[in-house]
């Protein structure tokens, strides 16, 4: 019995040994922080849902800029180039660049209303794998549209009716977003695809069976499809 406890209790120290180390290779954004007698958060504004995709910050790294701070392993800086005043942090081993974004306590109410109000951001319309084609879009009509798409998008709103195609590789591969007229926050700029004289969004690939999955945008989809005819995207 004694040598049965032992293990038991040896098992249970290596567990919650394992867990700790695991969960000590984990550090995670601290959702406010303190800089020049300020408050600046980051759980703030553009919320999404669980599902659906976040806007992402448009923030240019600066690999000479010197960190202001360093707070549970994340750098930050300072940038007075955007609307509203803001920190942005990286994660120390980052590979990639994508901030968090931190704007001042005092200005959230403002900010919250500034970047969910669609008015404040610019329309874009392009082939994704082609950044010299980005074309503006400024007719109201022509935005609407954009709108119900990127909505689409952003909410992943992929319960939709599906078709599954064979893959093939497109010449076109049609994308639309916003950004805010500031350039802080872009939508995610996600691969579209063209069928049957109307835009869809893409779902998935099944590299096994050689196919694309693509959900249908309704009448957004065909109008967007004249959109980028009318722009010579699309022959």
């Amino acid at each position: 019995m004694y040598i049965i406890k032992t293990l038991m209790k040896t098992k249970f120290i290596l567990i919650i040994a394992g867990l700790s180390l695991l969960t000590g290779c984990f550090y995670y954004a601290p959702k406010s922080v303190k800089y020049n007698g300020k408050t600046y958060k980051t759980d703030w504004c553009l919320s999404m849902p669980s599902n659906g995709r976040e806007y992402y910050p448009c923030i240019k790294y600066n690999e000479t800029k010197e960190a202001l701070f360093q707070k549970s392993k994340y750098n930050f800086w300072f940038t007075d180039e955007y609307e509203f005043d803001i920190l942005y942090a990286e994660f120390v081993d980052s590979q990639f660049w994508r901030p968090n974004v931190y704007i001042a306590k005092d200005e959230l109410n403002e900010a919250q209303r500034f970047y969910q109000d669609k008015t404040n951001f610019n329309y874009y319309i392009a082939n994704w794998s082609d950044d010299e084609s980005k074309l503006s879009i400024t007719d109201e009509s022509e935005i609407e549209t954009l709108n119900v798409a990127i909505d689409h998008i952003m909410e992943s709103r992929k319960t939709a009716q599906t078709i599954t195609l064979e893959y093939t590789p497109a010449s076109v591969r049609p994308t639309c977003y916003r950004v805010s007229k500031d350039g802080l926050f872009q939508t995610y700029g996600e691969e579209l695809y063209i069928y049957q004289n109307a835009i869809y969004g893409f779902k998935e690939i099944d590299a096994k069976k050689n196919t694309r999955t693509i959900y249908d945008l309704g009448e957004a989809g065909k109008t967007l499809y004249s959109i980028f005819q009318k722009y010579n995207l699309i022959a």
